[in-house]
This record gives C-alpha cells, structure tokens and sequence, in this order.
C-alpha cells in the first residue's frame, strides 16, 4: 500500500513515479491522482515538468484535458491533481486512489498521516489505492523509516536506488557523482 522509493540523485526515482503515474493514468480507469510537494512552485519545477515533459515525449500530452488554473490534468474519468502542501488544511475533504509525495523529506509525519487518510476514493478494478514517498535520504532517524518503514502496521516498502542503478544517466553526471562518493 506504500511504497517507498529512497536514492540518490540521479537514481531515477522521480523519473521511474512519473512514468509510473503517466501508466497508470492512461491505462486504468476511474482514477483521482494527488502528486504534491511541500510548495507549489517546487512541484511546477520537478514533477509536473517531467511528467510534462514525457508525455510530449511519449505523444500523449495532446489526449489530456488541463484545468491550468487548478492545476488538473483530464484523461477519459481519469484526473492528476497537482498540489503542493503548505497547508494540509486544503485537502480534508479529498479522496483518491494514488497519492505521490515527491521529496517526502519536506513534509511533516502529520502532514503524512492527513495524506494517508485521504487515500480512500473507491476502486472496483482490482488494483489497490497506494500512497508513494519519494526522497534522498538525509537522516537515519527520520520519520519515514522510524514511524512508517519499521512500522508492521503499515504495509510498506522500500525501493533503494542509487544513481549506480540508473543506466540512462549521462557520463558526466555519474562521473560528478562518482567524485563526489571519493571524497
């Protein structure tokens, strides 16, 4: 139900959620999506930017119906709300099927459970409703991996990747990165 998708720069767990969440929106049915980070004008740079960026890729960006003021995308009963989270106020009276925190390492465990409690809207396809986190680690003793990873009452997992795993990513960054590591 939450997957928890902790790496490096340059792994490719924003980019592999994007793809994830454009599959998803395409191929399923009856869906309601929140992507979200701790403030908007962070979610325009990274996610949404990506996921507009392989949807032209991908020939599809002219299927979707977008609200730009709302910042909704529209595909069949299909809908992606991208939303960042100053306020957790302002989703209390949502529901949805996939919620992807990008960056989970800016929000709060509160913010978190708010989420968490959001994700109900009914499905009748067989796929569950999943919360994903996605973040570089910065602390051993965060509240991802103390409250929610080691957590039995959760049903979570981790998805660990380092830029080492990323066969897409351009030498001069891995070679950047690989310095990086040495010192």
């Amino acid at each position: 139900r939450i997957v928890i998708n902790r790496g490096s720069a340059g792994s490719s767990k924003s980019f592999s959620l994007c793809q994830l969440m454009l599959f998803k929106f395409f191929n399923e049915h009856n869906k309601k999506f929140f992507i979200c980070r701790k403030n908007l004008p962070a979610l325009r740079q990274s996610c949404y930017a990506v996921l507009n960026q392989l949807a032209s890729e991908y020939r599809v960006r002219d299927q979707i119906m977008e609200e730009k003021v709302h910042m909704n995308w529209y595909y069949g009963s299909n809908i992606i709300h991208f939303g960042g989270l100053d306020d957790p106020e302002k989703v209390k009276s949502s529901s949805w099927n996939y919620i992807w925190m990008e960056e989970s390492t800016e929000f709060t465990y509160e913010d978190f459970k708010i989420l968490l409690l959001r994700l109900r809207e009914p499905t009748k396809d067989g796929n569950k409703n999943q919360f994903f986190l996605s973040f570089n680690p910065i602390d051993e003793f965060h509240w991802i991996k103390t409250k929610v990873l080691e957590n039995p009452e959760y049903d979570a997992e981790e998805i660990h990747s380092t830029y080492k795993d990323n066969p897409f990513l351009d030498e001069d960054a891995r070679h950047d990165l690989d310095n990086l590591e040495k010192i």
